[in-house]
């Protein structure tokens, strides 16, 4: 099939847009569905799909086999409505070709996202906010007793304001309720493979979390955990546990030794995916770019005035580390290189901050800011709620959302979310400054 040839062209009930992937399976196409009418307001935005077609010219009983069970695992999985899964919307064929619509993620794959980062490295905030909702997604699919045995960046999917979707199921399985761990064949990439699986033994749930870790250790520094020209060298390296030292990736002790746990050689060593969401879910990040950084520089950038001031990308700072579990407290002094993608933002941001900006007056602000797009005469009561989450749940993004959207216009989503993270961001800007205001 020519996949230039399908762009505005009707498959199905759906008009193919533009081409947006391929592989050897065959090509995504962004689509849309061609009968879908304008919004009650007059207004005209399509709903975006992202149409898998896969080749079958030349695929065995097996291959045939996978793409069955990828498409009634999405069906089944549909039910459930899990927001870390990829959403199933229909199947059907084209010329005989088969064709499954998913959700369109628009910022594509983690493997992407990665490579863009400053360095190829993701930073800590983003990481413990990505980690989280993948541990999320694994967590529901073991729970369900399905295996999905290719974890890897490629197949995880974004969108949003880094919303992630576990995709691509074509290689998972369901597992025996009454016998697991029975499973030994080997299936899925080489360079997230687990030891158990390479050697072709029995595996179980905890070989998706090995994969996991290799992810994360692809987000800490930028290239694969266990890197070979062949699979018998991934082999060796994996039975030898020659995993390359984290030098690049800038994350804390506690994040390191997670990823750690989830690359022991013993599968009985390892976390369930479950560990690793609670693990993670009460983690607080401790490098200076934090998530208050980035919310108040999306605050800068966005919504403050344009009161910029020039100032050079690196200098030292001071910062007052909360106490954790497994971690002393007391001040430490670092480097801050500012974080790829935020650019003069942040530089901004961290200017302001040092020249002692009132965040009180802006929290103020953007409270009102919230009340007026609000609208209603229980504007005020809605903006207290959403401080309240702020406050209780400040790593809860998908809470966050959720009582934005509740209160606001689909409309005026966007423009609300990004006040709501400058609040947040200088709510937490005030608290630091308390903190660091009480140990004078």
């Amino acid at each position: 099939m020519d996949p230039k040839g399908l762009v505005g062209k009707t498959c199905g009930e759906f008009t193919v847009e533009k081409q947006i992937g391929k592989g050897s399976f065959g090509q995504v196409y962004l689509v849309t569905r061609t009968n879908e009418k304008p919004t009650c307001s007059g207004t005209y935005k399509p709903t975006p799909f992202a149409m898998k077609i896969v080749h079958t010219a030349g695929t065995n009983i097996r291959e045939q086999t996978l793409l069955e069970r990828e498409i009634q695992l999405l069906r089944d999985l549909k039910k459930y409505d899990h927001k870390n899964i990829v959403k199933y919307v229909d199947f059907f064929h084209y010329k005989n070709f088969p064709c499954i619509i998913m959700e369109y993620c628009e910022r594509g794959t983690l493997y992407e996202f990665i490579r863009d980062q400053k360095n190829k490295v993701v930073q800590e905030d983003k990481f413990v906010h990505i980690l989280t909702q993948i541990a999320a997604g694994l967590e529901f699919l073991h729970g369900k007793h399905v295996l999905h045995r290719d974890v890897k960046s490629k197949n995880i999917l974004i969108s949003g304001h880094l919303d992630i979707k576990i995709a691509d199921f074509g290689v998972a399985r369901e597992i025996p309720i009454a016998d697991p761990g029975q499973m030994s064949v080997m299936i899925g990439s080489p360079q997230y493979m687990s030891p158990e699986m390479l050697s072709q033994k029995p595996y179980d749930h905890k070989t998706d979390v090995w994969s996991l870790g290799c992810t994360c250790y692809e987000m800490g520094t930028g290239d694969y955990a266990f890197k070979a020209d062949s699979i018998t060298k991934i082999k060796e390296l994996v039975r030898n546990n020659e995993l390359p030292p984290m030098k690049k990736a800038d994350y804390c002790q506690n994040v390191k030794k997670l990823i750690m746990w989830m690359l022991q050689n013993e599968s009985v060593n390892r976390p369930t995916a479950k560990q690793v969401l609670d693990n993670i879910q009460t983690h607080r990040c401790k490098t200076i770019d934090s998530q208050m950084t980035m919310d108040i520089a999306k605050a800068v950038a966005t919504v403050s005035p344009t009161n910029r001031v020039e100032e050079t990308t690196t200098r030292k700072t001071s910062v007052i580390e909360p106490p954790d579990s497994g971690m002393s407290s007391g001040t430490r002094t670092m480097e801050n290189s500012l974080p790829g993608g935020l650019g003069s933002t942040v530089e901004s941001t961290m200017a302001i901050i040092s020249q002692g900006t009132d965040f009180q007056k802006l929290s103020c602000r953007y409270q009102a800011d919230l009340v007026r797009l609000i609208g209603d005469n229980t504007a005020s009561k809605k903006v207290s709620k959403i401080m309240k989450v702020l406050r209780r749940h400040p790593q809860n993004y998908d809470k966050i959302k959720e009582k934005v959207r509740k209160y606001v216009r689909e409309d005026r989503f966007d423009k609300t979310y990004s006040i709501v993270m400058a609040l947040k961001g200088t709510e937490e800007a005030i608290a630091a400054q308390t903190q660091v205001n009480s140990s004078d």
